[in-house]
């Protein structure tokens, strides 16, 4: 199973919370058997949230979540139609999330080595252009797919 695929790409997501977006985000994986509890997920994202931000900054966030809830590495690629406040580090609102999801078994770096690769991407100021500009789903699946490559195992 692919840690990417299209039925985890969302665009134009329509929440107005923080909250509200991981929820649906983890309603999302689980409807595409990536994990086993919604809750369980949320809980697990929302614990991290609470520790620091996955707010990257210039409107992107990374949540993540290592839980025994998720079945296989997965990524959620999501753009949203409303700016959302996350608690950013730069202090924006966020439009573009990129939710990991992690089983407690993994490798120990796997989530780690997966938002290394999001966050390296996210400092060329081209690739955020682009993304910033995508407007379909199909667009969105490709670009992210063509960022990640084979790297993330």
């Amino acid at each position: 199973m692919e840690i990417f695929t299209k039925d985890l790409t969302v665009i134009s997501l329509e929440t107005s919370s923080k909250e509200e977006t991981i929820k649906v985000l983890s309603a999302l994986l689980y409807e595409n058997n990536r994990i086993t509890s919604i809750e369980t997920f949320y809980e697990e994202v929302m614990r991290r949230e609470d520790e620091y931000t996955t707010g990257f900054g210039e409107g992107f966030a990374i949540p993540h979540g290592k839980t025994d809830a998720v079945i296989h590495p997965s990524l959620v690629a999501a753009k949203c139609q409303s700016p959302l406040e996350w608690g950013a580090m730069d202090g924006n609102p966020v439009t573009f999330i990129f939710l990991i999801a992690v089983p407690d078994e993994a490798e120990g770096a796997t989530h780690l080595k997966m938002i290394s690769i999001l966050a390296e991407n996210l400092m060329d100021e081209k690739v955020k252009e682009n993304l910033k500009r995508i407007d379909s789903e199909e667009e969105l699946y490709h670009y992210v797919k063509t960022l990640i490559g084979g790297k993330i195992i």
